[in-house]
């Protein structure tokens, strides 16, 4: 259920036009990882803005399984590598998740200078998380190394297929050491505290990053995409029904995911969280926000998410291109779909004003769509 859905019925009924927001969001069931039939409540939340004089052809790509997408801001997104690089740290005890380390907005590495978002002061993992310290996580790739980031990557189905099973699917990348040294000549350290906050050569698509929310959200199954849930025959007789598919049982302890799910809650619902503004009064929704580098133009939105916390229900990985901060953009998204979703209601008519007036496509001239 990409947004190339809405831009394919735009196209129908406005020759020459394209949505306003160019990006993907998916949505799973989190328990069993069954895409949700949610084109209808999609439709009903936003009309598609259009504007006429742009063709649409180079616009509906498949970004449901494509690659070349960066997510970033590490497993900090479980979505890309700072949350993999904490869990990395956590499940061989490389890390006390108590023990602080001090960001002063920067992380000296030899003769280069890899920068954090802010300065954020003494920095645990929880805060870590909850406010997106990038110097934490240089820290912590630093002495558990790449290939402990790649193994934990590789649990939550990063750089594979995931099985969905319709038309060509790239399986993405988790590198490792000897991939750096087969494409770089040499490995130099520096290449792993770019992948400890999800840079680098890693590259995941917005499929992959549902289905590893989904795993966290359920305790640590990890499903295969299913399109169809059953066969029936008009008058509703089940013809034949399609269980869920289980892939592994991602090894990590469970004590560990649920510390990460705290800090991905408080990401929401702390005023110290990315995703603050974001918060749904009767809905613990845990997530975390990011922002993938761009070197074509604007930054890329990034938001993933589950909800409810205690009893997951739905997984969702929204991903706006050319729109900046996850917090500004693919997190607002992300809580007006929740909200339809969980209650059939929007509460929060001016943030779904803000959404409807958005204007995100980069200029014809200097757009360059990701695969």
């Amino acid at each position: 259920l990409a947004v190339q859905g809405l831009l394919e019925g735009a196209s129908q009924r406005r020759a020459g036009a394209i949505a306003s927001v160019i990006g993907s969001i998916t949505f799973l069931v989190a328990a069993t990882g069954a895409f949700l039939e949610l084109q209808m409540a999609l439709n009903t939340i936003w009309r598609v803005k259009v504007r006429a004089g742009v063709s649409v052809k180079a616009f509906l790509l498949d970004r449901l399984r494509s690659f070349g997408l960066v997510v970033a801001v590490g497993f900090l997104l479980l979505v890309s590598l700072a949350v993999t690089a904490a869990l990395a740290a956590l499940n061989e005890r490389l890390v006390d998740a108590r023990q602080s380390t001090r960001c002063r907005g920067f992380h000296q590495f030899g003769n280069r200078v890899f920068k954090c978002t802010h300065v954020h002061g003494n920095v645990d993992l929880h805060k870590s998380i909850v406010e997106s310290c990038n110097v934490y996580y240089y820290q912590l790739g630093e002495r558990i190394g790449m290939d402990r980031i790649a193994k934990i990557g590789l649990e939550f189905g990063f750089g594979q297929k995931t099985g969905l099973g319709t038309n060509p699917e790239a399986a993405g990348r988790m590198p490792t050491r000897a991939w750096y040294a087969q494409h770089y000549r040499q490995f130099r350290q520096g290449f792993t505290l770019n992948a400890a906050i999800g840079q680098g050569a890693t590259t995941v698509s917005v499929l992959q990053l549902a289905l590893a929310y989904a795993a966290l959200a359920n305790g640590g199954t990890l499903y295969e995409p299913q399109i169809v849930r059953a066969v029936e025959t008009a008058d509703g007789t089940i013809v034949q029904d399609f269980s869920p598919r289980v892939r592994r049982r991602v090894a990590a302890r469970s004590e560990d995911l649920t510390l990460i799910k705290r800090a991905l809650w408080e990401v929401v619902n702390s005023d110290r969280g990315t995703a603050y503004r974001e918060r749904l009064p009767g809905i613990d929704v845990a997530g975390k926000t990011g922002t993938a580098q761009n070197p074509h133009g604007k930054d890329h939105a990034v938001f993933v998410c589950f909800a409810p916390m205690e009893d997951p229900k739905i997984a969702m990985a929204v991903y706006v291109e050319n729109s900046g901060f996850g917090g500004t953009w693919a997190a607002p998204i992300a809580s007006l779909l929740m909200e339809q979703y969980l209650t059939d209601t929007i509460t929060r008519p001016d943030v779904e004003k803000k959404m409807l007036e958005a204007d995100l496509i980069a200029t014809e001239k200097n757009y360059k769509p990701f695969v």
